[in-house]
């Protein structure tokens, strides 16, 4: 029997663990390098539209974060400090919709319609807090919109992570793809 370098799991628990990924994803055996396969990736659409949807996530999250007191107080009219306070409930409250949809994401096994539930959320947000004029409607639609984006901003990787089950050659090519 070969000596095992593994100092931290028992032979039985790396078994376990073995056979509890291979059940998952079924790629616990590894195959022989080819090139092809390795290039594969590149032609590949889930790794592309993958980099498209993490891009559009994170361009919006960012710019949000980094506007939102300006917007509170020179368009809506809130000191500077008021706009300062006013900027952090958003995160609270979207930590608890990242929870939900995570959870329901997880247990059912469907992230990408909770993806699109997340796109809807701001694209259901945005356009009301644009064209709305009075500030306490348009800090709730304001507020549905950052919802859906932090949802969404967290939830996005994973939907790359958990959902791409290629060979284990393919693999390291996809992931030097955008994303």
């Amino acid at each position: 029997m070969k000596v095992s370098k593994r100092r931290f799991l028992s032979d039985r628990e790396y078994d376990f663990i073995l056979r509890r990924i291979s059940r998952d994803r079924g790629d616990t055996e590894l195959e022989t390098f080819h090139w092809k396969n390795y290039l594969s990736a590149a032609f590949d659409i889930k790794p592309w539209a993958f980099g498209l949807i993490f891009f559009c996530t994170t361009t919006v999250a960012y710019a949000i974060s980094y506007f939102m007191p300006i917007i509170l107080n020179e368009e809506m009219g809130f000191s500077i400090g008021a706009s300062l306070c006013l900027y952090a409930p958003p995160y609270a409250a979207s930590a608890v919709v990242t929870y939900g949809t995570a959870w329901f994401a997880d247990k059912y096994r469907l992230r990408g319609p909770v993806l699109i539930f997340n796109s809807l959320l701001c694209l259901i947000g945005l356009p009301l807090m644009v064209i709305q004029y009075i500030i306490s409607r348009k800090r709730w639609q304001g507020l549905t919109f950052k919802l859906g984006i932090y949802a969404e901003y967290r939830i996005a990787p994973f939907w790359r992570i958990f959902d791409d089950n290629w060979a284990g050659c393919q693999r390291p090519g996809s992931n030097g793809l955008p994303g």
